[in-house]
């Protein structure tokens, strides 16, 4: 039986989130002129959620295809419920792919004989932020990749480029860049137009500058355990639930928002050295403590920040145990179940399918990286580390 909101209070009451107050620029951003173009080579699209342009980038890339009922989106059968609901709007008939334990991603062969079969469109996820979307990919196929940048602090870089077609940002709850809701959608300029851009598309839907800094300020008060178990009894906040829920509207932020996001991804970027700094501390934590951490999030070090640091427990009671036990510093499971099981699909036939992927949900657990423990904390994650590789 699923958890009622009150359960899930007491639950997260002790639990310390992972996210970063909203930056200062965002509420002060008046003067476009200020801030050069963040992606200047790009088209940029906003919308409310990071679900909506997930969305609408999906729904493009469908628009390469011949319709037809076997229109399919390739998703990851690990990973948030939201893109499920991003492909059914979309119009695809989702089809679940498997993933490395190692990279928390699927290899390369996996995307370039989805994308060969000339039926599918591909989403990838670069999961924790870790950077696995391959390079190199034919041109003809590669127009029906789409990239979940997920938690990813890498289009913050000055130095990022896409790789693929399109790419999409969340600007919601917990992301390193959150203004609590919003989305950013990605185009190359030489994207050929399709119906879907040459369309009225979605509706715009304003919202008040002091809508957004009293989000601001609520936002950052839920970052205080005890604050974020009480809003987590608020069941519309959808606080620690994982649960599949339909998208039913796709609705565009309005032209004046590109000074708000433009002035709080600017201020990310000048942090990003803090943050890689961050995200290598908790990276040699782990690594010292004999965690096993996915090969692709230790290389991230040298590239760019976590949003989280994913380790893999030996099982899944190991898990569960360290989540209830390191709630207070930050420690948690995300979904605990693959994709298909959250969507409805029992656990044996799931397994059946998508082994790596069940094996992954049963076993990660993730590892804050905003630099708020305090050395006491630091040990005692150590300590919990250390007893899970003994």
């Amino acid at each position: 039986m699923p958890e009622t909101s009150r359960e899930i209070g007491m639950r997260l009451a002790r639990h310390a989130p992972a996210g970063r107050p909203m930056p200062l620029a965002a509420l002060v951003a008046r003067d476009p002129s200020r801030f050069p173009p963040i992606w200047p080579d790009l088209t940029t699209q906003l919308f409310h959620s990071g679900t909506a342009a997930l969305a609408m980038a999906l729904r493009l890339a469908l628009d390469t295809l011949p319709a037809g009922p076997q229109r399919r989106i390739a998703v990851p059968a690990y990973g948030c419920p939201n893109l499920v609901a991003a492909a059914l709007w979309a119009g695809g008939t989702p089809a679940y792919y498997d993933l490395s334990p190692d990279t928390l991603a699927p290899e390369t062969e996996t995307v370039k004989a989805l994308l060969d079969t000339g039926e599918n469109v591909v989403l990838h996820v670069d999961a924790f932020g870790a950077d696995t979307c391959p390079a190199n990919l034919d041109g003809a196929t590669s127009s029906r990749l789409v990239n979940d940048l997920a938690q990813s602090f890498a289009p913050y870089s000055s130095q990022w480029r896409p790789r693929a077609p399109y790419s999409v940002l969340s600007l919601g709850r917990a992301k390193p860049l959150s203004l609590t809701f919003g989305g950013v959608l990605l185009a190359a300029i030489d994207t050929e137009p399709t119906p879907s851009f040459a369309g009225q598309g979605p509706h715009q839907t304003a919202v008040p500058h002091w809508q957004l800094a009293l989000r601001a300020a609520l936002y950052a008060l839920s970052l205080n355990p005890g604050v974020f178990g009480l809003l987590a009894r608020i069941p519309a906040l959808g606080i620690g639930q994982t649960r599949f829920a339909p998208l039913t509207d796709v609705e565009r932020l309005p032209e004046s928002w590109r000074r708000t996001v433009t002035a709080a991804v600017t201020s990310v970027r000048q942090s990003l050295g803090t943050f890689c700094a961050q995200t290598a501390a908790m990276l040699r934590l782990a690594q010292e403590s004999g965690a096993r951490v996915p090969r692709s999030a230790a290389l991230a070090e040298s590239r760019s920040p976590l949003w989280r640091v994913p380790v893999v427990c030996p099982t899944p009671e190991a898990a569960k145990m360290l989540a209830a036990e390191g709630a207070h510093l930050g420690v948690s499971r995300l979904y605990g179940k693959s994709l298909p099981q959250i969507v409805g699909m029992p656990a044996e036939e799931a397994a059946e399918h998508w082994p790596n992927a069940v094996w992954i949900a049963e076993r990660l657990i993730t590892l804050p990286t905003h630099g708020r423990l305090g050395s006491g904390e630091e040990n005692d994650l150590r300590t919990m580390l250390r007893h899970l590789a003994a």
